[in-house]
């Protein structure tokens, strides 16, 4: 049970943490499709290759 506590609590943090990023940033400015398209392929593949760190609660893709 202690350890869904942990789980629990580190979860809330990731939250509220990423809650405080989106309301201290300012609104981003326009990109096109393109290079939208091109950034979010680039994190995906970062993710996908072990780059990025994964929060706990993140399961691996299936690979079906």
């Amino acid at each position: 049970m202690a350890i869904l506590e942990d789980v629990i609590a580190d979860e809330r943090d990731h939250y509220q943490i990423l809650g405080n990023l989106i309301r201290s940033r300012g609104h981003l400015p326009a990109l096109p499709v393109q290079e939208a398209q091109a950034a979010l392929d680039d994190l995906v593949a970062s993710r996908d290759k072990g780059v990025l760190a994964r929060p706990a609660g993140w399961a691996m893709p299936s690979m079906e």
